[in-house]
């Protein structure tokens, strides 16, 4: 009797066991599934300058890393780069790329551009497949004349329950934080109507309070103030469920855990996990409604994601914790606390004989752009983890305090619903090397869509590069921009069908970005601050002015440049040149093509202008006609040249040969005119023209040299290296004084963040 009572204990156990393993393995199973088919990637950007002002160049440096192994992501990515203002209004469009997983790029600030606050958003294609909180985020500020600051409409409380939930009858721990125009409040916790817990609180600033709530009552939290007290209502509070409080003590880490009565017969499991998987799976012991989750040493530094699950795979409480990174340590050699002006700075970097790191240097003038500091947590290792680009200060701060901050947060890559069910699922977006350039050709009178393989010619007027394609079913086309423009640059378009011009068309581009939207903090002007970086930029712009016109360079001159130049050189000759000085005036174009251009023709049919130029390679018809380059840009329609008063036209070229003009692809096969004018401004407005913002180009280092002949040497930045690579530098000592620090920032090769400055000085000089 007693062999099979052991025999049916024995059998229960392995059932217990056996089950236990089969939910971890599961959990691991699916969660290494659904990585892999992803394979996230974090993108992070560093800059120059931590402030800008109009006229700038915000020079940057771009690493882009399998989210897994912290390893460049191969070939070549494009990465999309969007400045938003606090309306969410999108003030700057470019591309950039990244190659092998590293790049840079600088962005040109125009001189108009309004000062304020702004939120610079980047992030390739894969990663829309991902939350968009975990696009890269940088607050970035273009200075104007006062300072500026946060701006607070209302007061607001922010309110999260540590694990997700707020549980009835158990304890449960909530972190607030304030935002308002006071710089502190009392924050008070009431049950009904009686104050329970109280809290004086700073701006921007969080707090932990502890509380058992009680199932039926009715919980706010308010800002007290000497009107209305502002009231914001808790999360929900559950009947049943786990409450979870991180502890991070000296010896030991661990998660405490606490279930309700009703539930703590039921089988839970804790569950830790990083961007690699499942790191740690085990069965959750409750003892008189309690139990604890040792995190062991072992486990990998940075941010982990904890999650209690039931035996159904449901989830039922998670958080995220930090455990503390170690920083690989760097030294510079040859930095010294004090230089004059006009001296030397040489400086070498010592990463200890391991591979040189992915870091970034820069040394800036921290009294005109403010001591920005360089000991943050990196974003590689925590803020892309995480909800918002939350930025916490390690130095200093105990472990229990970062960690206190971080029950506002989740992962928004650990989405368990989508985990669950990854083998259903696969990426939405594929990854990018080269922009698409995709959109609808519709008649502008009807907007009926252009018919089934209509031509569709694309041309980048100061890149001259041009795209060819075909209409779709609606008039849909794509085409992809293989070559990139380096700078702003506009395309203009036109289109035929079986060979005749269609006049009658108009594109409309799709936005790939249509769904991203972020919004800047709101911010105000400090009219009694003036901001000393803007105050600095204008006086270095009118001081460089000032010495450029002295010194004769740049110099006005009294011929205007030719703007058709590049595309003389492209199409590598005219066939005919007619110089209209050369000639009795005439009256009207008409004139000037009867009697003075060779293989060109003018009617005028229906209401309608018709040129046709008589090339080498084909018979032109009433339905085709010329490109038209006025002036450096580009038309199809001939009002325009028709329009022209002959004393106004310096020079018409005809370009008729079919060889020259297979530069242009179809869109010059039927000749090339080209008109330059006596107007210094374009005086045509093309209407089938689209604004292309460009490819930021490659960034470069700012000069590290004094500035030529004896102009002032003004600079913010003496030096900026996207990437450093251990070499010698040498700086040369600018005509700024004051206070400067030389900051690196990055990671090492097995993902420790790096984060070192050195402060120094810099005096007036003499001699």
């Amino acid at each position: 009797m007693k062999r099979i009572f052991l025999f049916f204990f024995l059998m229960i156990l392995f059932g217990q066991f056996a089950s236990e393993d089969a939910v971890i393995a599961t959990i691991r199973n699916k969660t290494a599934q659904y990585l892999q088919r992803y394979d996230r990637a974090k993108l992070m950007l560093r800059f120059n300058q931590p402030l800008y002002a109009p006229g700038d160049t915000v020079y940057f440096s771009m690493s882009y890393l399998r989210a897994a192994d912290l390893k460049p992501v191969p070939k070549r990515q494009l990465v999309h780069v969007i400045l938003f203002d606090q309306q969410g209004k999108r003030q700057l469009v470019h591309w950039a790329t990244v190659v092998d997983g590293y790049g840079s790029g600088k962005l040109a600030i125009p001189e108009t551009f309004p000062p304020g606050g702004y939120l610079l958003v980047a992030f390739t294609d894969w990663m829309k497949n991902f939350d968009a909180s975990l696009f890269y985020q940088k607050k970035i500020v273009i200075a104007g004349r006062y300072k500026i600051r946060k701006s607070y409409p209302t007061d607001s409380l922010s309110i999260h329950a540590e694990g997700g939930a707020i549980v009835a009858d158990l304890e449960n721990n909530l972190l607030i934080s304030y935002r308002g125009a006071a710089p502190r409040a009392v924050v008070n916790i009431r049950q009904n109507q009686q104050i329970i817990r109280s809290l004086n609180i700073a701006r921007d600033s969080m707090k932990t309070v502890s509380f058992v709530p009680v199932a039926g009552q009715s919980y706010q939290a308010e800002i007290e103030s000497v009107g209305d007290n502002k009231k914001f209502s808790l999360p929900p509070i559950l009947p049943a469920g786990i409450t979870m409080r991180a502890d991070f003590s000296i010896m030991q880490s661990k998660i405490l855990l606490h279930v309700s009565r009703a539930r703590s017969t039921a089988t839970y499991y804790a569950c830790v996990f990083n961007n690699t998987g499942l790191l740690l799976a085990q069965p959750v012991n409750f003892v008189e409604q309690a139990a604890e989750v040792i995190l062991p040493q072992s486990l990998p530094k940075g941010v982990l994601q904890i999650a209690i699950f039931d035996v159904n795979l449901n989830l039922a409480v998670r958080r995220v914790i930090y455990l503390p990174v170690a920083e690989q340590m760097i030294k510079v050699n040859g930095l010294h606390d004090q230089y004059k002006t006009r001296g030397s700075i040489d400086l070498q970097f010592d990463f200890g004989g391991s591979p040189a790191p992915d870091v970034s240097c820069r040394i800036i003038n921290t009294d005109l752009l403010g001591a920005e500091r360089a000991d943050q947590v990196d974003y590689l290792n925590f803020q892309s983890d995480i909800a918002s680009n939350l930025l916490i200060e390690t130095r200093g701060r105990t472990v229990q305090a970062i960690n206190e901050e971080l029950i506002a947060q989740t992962c928004p890559w650990f989405n368990w619903d989508r985990i669950k069910t990854s083998e259903n699922h696969t990426p939405l977006v594929v990854a990018q090397e080269h922009l698409s350039i995709t959109g609808r050709a519709i008649n502008p009178e009807n907007l009926r869509p252009a018919r089934d393989s209509t031509l569709l010619m694309f041309f980048l007027e100061k890149s001259l590069l041009g795209y060819e394609t075909y209409t779709r079913r609606g008039g849909k086309f794509t085409f992809p921009l293989y070559y990139s423009s380096n700078f702003p640059d506009r395309f203009f378009y036109a289109a035929s069908y079986l060979g005749d011009d269609v006049e009658e068309i108009h594109i409309q581009l799709d936005d790939p970005d249509s769904l991203v939207h972020f919004y800047a903090e709101p911010w105000q002007s400090e009219e009694e601050k003036p901001d000393p970086y803007a105050t600095f930029s204008m006086q270095q712009k009118t001081i460089n002015r000032s010495f450029t016109f002295f010194s004769g360079i740049n110099s006005a001159e009294d011929t205007v440049a030719n703007p058709n130049a590049l595309f003389e050189e492209e199409l590598n000759g005219w066939d005919f040149n007619v110089t209209l000085n050369d000639f009795l005036q005439m009256p009207t174009m008409e004139d000037v093509i009867r009697e003075i251009l060779k293989a060109v023709e003018y009617r005028h049919m229906k209401g309608r202008h018709v040129v046709r130029v008589y090339t080498t390679g084909k018979i032109p018809t009433n339905r085709t006609g010329p490109l038209y380059i006025m002036d450096g840009m580009l038309t199809k329609d001939p009002s325009y040249f028709i329009s022209l008063k002959p004393r106004d036209v310096i020079s018409i070229k005809v370009y008729r040969n079919s060889k020259k003009l297979f530069a242009l692809g179809k869109l010059g096969q039927n000749g090339v005119i080209m008109v330059r004018t006596k107007q210094r401004q374009p005086q045509m407005h093309e209407s089938h023209v689209i604004d292309f913002p460009g490819f930021l180009p490659a960034g470069r280092e700012l000069s590290r040299k004094f500035a030529k002949g004896s102009a002032p040497d003004l600079r913010s930045c003496l030096l900026w290296s996207a990437r450093v690579n251990g070499e010698h530098v040498q700086i040369n000592v600018p005509d700024d004084v004051g206070n400067f620090v030389v900051q690196i920032v990055g990671q090492s090769n097995d993902g420790l963040p790096i984060f070192s400055e050195w402060p120094f000085q810099v005096k007036f000089s003499k001699n």
